[in-house]
């Protein structure tokens, strides 16, 4: 299982859709990718996040060679202010196993 909880939130679409192509190797065929992203709200000055969607997760993860194993979740994450921010969850399988399609159906 591959936690990736804020890693892969900067960039273009492009450029993210590479950038996870890396770490989706490194589980077995049948282990699970859990994300979380920022939706594209600013945290502070000189940060530019992408701003994830639920149409984002699929696309992104199609390229990279992945499908969504579960509906996306809202989780928050309290800021240093002390103020919760809202944040996508999801888990990644890569695309074509017998678990991501029997999960499929």
């Amino acid at each position: 299982m591959i936690l990736a909880l804020g890693c892969l939130n900067f960039g273009t679409r492009e450029l993210i859709a590479q950038q996870l192509r890396h770490p989706v190797s490194w589980p077995s065929p049948a282990g699970r990718n859990v994300m979380r992203a920022n939706p594209g709200l600013p945290t502070g000055p000189g940060l530019a996040f992408f701003a994830w969607s639920p149409q984002h997760v699929d696309a992104i993860g199609a390229a990279a060679g992945l499908r969504r194993d579960d509906q996306i979740r809202y989780d928050t994450y309290r800021n240093s202010r002390g103020d919760d921010e809202p944040r996508l969850v999801r888990l990644y399988r890569p695309a074509g196993t017998a678990a991501t399609a029997a999960a499929s159906r």
